[in-house]
């Protein structure tokens, strides 16, 4: 069984929306995301924020992941709901808050812009 089957299956964890099951399974969507495979990483993202609503870092991989691949209207709408829990999100909040790094942060980067993520925080220009 690949690693992947094994952490779909319901179970493997203590309960559903356990904060460890999404940071593993978000965990696939990054690895994803890096090799570009991004059809997976989208997989796999949502995988995360279906178990774990609450745990941002599934919708940020999920919008950037839609973006990429060419659907703009999946990681536009995504992003739409990751305000509703995060008012604050912008790249300024992504600059501060995500390590990503070199190639792959750039394109993480690129992806959330495809998207419309505005570079400061939209919950500050009331």
């Amino acid at each position: 069984m690949q690693i992947t089957e094994w952490v779909s299956r319901p179970g493997w964890c203590r309960r559903d929306g356990d904060r460890f099951r999404a940071t593993f399974v978000n965990a696939m969507a990054v690895a994803h995301f890096a090799a570009g495979r991004y059809a997976e990483a989208v997989a796999s993202a949502r995988n995360t924020f279906a178990r774990s609503p609450e745990y941002p870092p599934g919708h940020i991989h999920f919008i950037a992941a839609a973006a990429m691949q060419g659907d703009m209207e999946a990681g536009a709408k995504a992003f739409a709901g990751l305000l509703r829990q995060r008012a604050d999100f912008s790249m300024a909040w992504v600059s501060e808050n995500m390590a990503y790094r070199g190639e792959v942060g750039e394109r993480l980067r690129e992806g959330l812009r495809k998207a419309r993520v505005p570079e400061e925080s939209p919950a500050g220009k009331e």
